[in-house]
């Protein structure tokens, strides 16, 4: 099934386009609370997107490697 998603995805050539947005949100690092220096942003992104790219990188960098 995701190998399926997969496929589609690099045979048509386009990325779906819930897996281009993300949500960013504050993380709480130390600190006063109250202040918003101590807050850094967190990106939340589509599982599958992220998996996908790893996926293409890999094969990027051995491709380089290789040749």
């Amino acid at each position: 099934m995701v190998s399926d998603i997969f496929r589609c995805i690099i045979d048509n050539g386009q990325i779906p386009h819930t897996w281009k947005s993300s949500l960013i949100i504050p993380l709480y690092k130390k600190g006063e609370k109250s202040d918003p220096k101590n807050y850094r942003p967190i990106s939340l992104t589509c599982t599958l997107c992220r998996i996908l790219e790893r996926i293409i990188a890999q094969q990027l960098t051995k491709f380089l490697e290789d040749n």
